[in-house]
This record gives structure tokens, C-alpha cells and sequence, in this order.
């Protein structure tokens, strides 16, 4: 069925010849969900229970609209819980439980390129408080799929890159410069460069500079003869703490 005739599905008009023709295909439809709802049980009867244009809505950041959730529905992927007095669509309830579980599962697809703020936090090698500090600051942008329980924060891989790709550590500079992140931090501060968040915003957020902001940087002239012993323990891997990517 063309995805044209969905609307009158939805809202259970017949407004046209045209709809009128493609009745026969829209009972066909309904008939075709209706033998994949299960046998109610006690417990099904007491969950929170979602419509069909409101589950297409908690979908939506997939993206997921009403003509994606039918053929999810017609190929078994999420299935109604229930059958009411309604038209169209509509008639059809979901668990909400179930929508959310769907949800998830969908965002944890790696094709969709989609972290959570632990997930994130991860992969740059940074505490929690640190990638939740760069989202609520806008350095990196992040959306609430939804307003269900367990659904937090999300960030885009290619948002993450991006920001890899623009910032660099204090202490990743403080490795190619064989000094320390706190001289560092010091000389910029004297240059008029400043990071866009550090410990003075939290205990475990790092010095994070913009490399356009250092990229005419001297550093060679503000730390002439500097050596320092290099220490035995290294910094654990992370993308933001990469020697050979600091200076890019």
C-alpha cells in the first residue's frame, strides 16, 4: 500500500474516489495488524498503553513516522497489545514499555551514530561530568529522543568528531611540548587564550582548548630550553590526549 493513503487510515476518513478505491487494501491492513495482537493477559491489561499516532511520536527521533511504524508492525518488530473502539489506526494500542524497549534497541544501532553521555565519555577517554559539562555548554550538541524513563541524552558520532577534531587538551599539548598541563595552561593564559571549560568548572573536566585559538601560538619562543623528565606512567588512551593529533 502507497504510504498517500495512511492519513485516511489514521483518522478513518474516506474523503475521496480515490480512498474509497484502495478501501478493500486499507481492511487488508488493519486485518494484517489485528492477527499479531497476542491473547491479553492480566498483567497486559494494567500497563500504560500508547496509541498508534502517539507511539509513531516517541519514535520520531529515529526518525520513525506512522507510514515506518505500520511496516515495523507488518514485519513483527513491534507488535500492538491491544484492540479498541476506534477508527483507522488508531484502534490499535501499544505497551508503552514496549515502544521505549523498541526505542532503545533502535539507538543502540551503531549505523544511526548515536552515544549516550557514558558511551561518549568513554570513547573521548573523559569522566562523565566532563561530556555532560561540553553538552549543557554547547560545545557539543546532544537531543532527548524522549521523555520515557531510561532515555537519556544523545550525541551524534559525527557531533563527537567534529569535536575531536577542533579541540585539544591541556595535557595533550603538555606531551608534545614535554612539559607540564599546568605551564601550559599558564602561557595561554598569558597569550589571551583561554579554554572553553576546565577544573574550575569541575574536579574532573579537563583544560579543553580550541585549536584555532592556539594555532599562532609560539610556543617554541615561551618555553625556550624547557625540559622536563618524562615521566614513566602515561596518561590512559583517549582521542583528546593524543600527541601526534595536539597540534593538527
Amino acid at each position: 500500500m502507497r504510504p498517500l493513503i495512511y492519513g485516511a487510515v489514521l483518522g478513518g476518513q474516506v474523503s475521496s474516489a480515490k480512498y474509497l478505491f484502495e478501501r478493500q487494501g486499507i481492511d487488508a491492513l488493519l486485518n494484517q495488524i489485528r492477527v499479531k495482537i497476542p491473547p491479553l493477559s492480566k498483567a497486559g491489561k494494567k500497563v500504560k498503553k500508547v496509541n498508534f499516532p502517539d507511539a509513531a511520536r516517541m519514535l520520531s527521533v529515529i526518525p520513525c513516522d506512522v507510514t515506518v511504524l505500520v511496516q515495523e508492525v507488518c514485519d513483527g518488530r513491534l507488535i500492538p497489545c491491544e484492540e479498541v473502539k476506534g477508527k483507522g489506526l488508531k484502534r490499535f494500542l501499544f505497551a508503552k514499555k514496549d515502544v521505549t524497549t523498541y526505542l532503545q534497541n533502535c539507538l543502540k544501532d551503531k549505523k544511526r551514530g548515536m552515544l549516550s553521555i557514558e558511551e561518549t565519555a568513554k570513547f573521548l577517554g573523559l569522566k562523565y561530568h566532563g561530556v555532560s559539562h561540553l553538552v549543557k555548554i554547547g560545545v557539543i550538541p546532544a537531543i532527548k529522543p524522549s521523555n520515557e524513563e531510561g532515555l537519556g541524552l544523545l550525541l551524534s558520532q559525527e557531533d563527537i568528531n567534529i569535536f575531536t577534531s577542533q579541540h585539544v587538551t591541556a595535557s595533550a599539548l603538555a606531551k608534545t611540548l614535554n612539559t607540564s598541563s599546568y605551564f601550559v595552561t599558564k602561557i595561554l593564559k598569558k597569550e589571551n587564550v583561554f579554554p572553553v571549560c576546565g577544573r574550575n568548572d569541575h574536579p574532573s573536566i579537563p583544560y579543553i582548548f580550541k585549536k584555532a585559538d592556539i594555532a599562532n601560538v609560539d610556543f617554541s619562543s615561551l618555553i625556550p630550553g624547557r625540559g622536563k623528565k618524562k615521566r614513566s606512567g602515561l596518561p590512559r588512551k583517549t582521542r583528546l590526549l593524543d600527541a601526534k593529533q595536539a597540534m593538527v
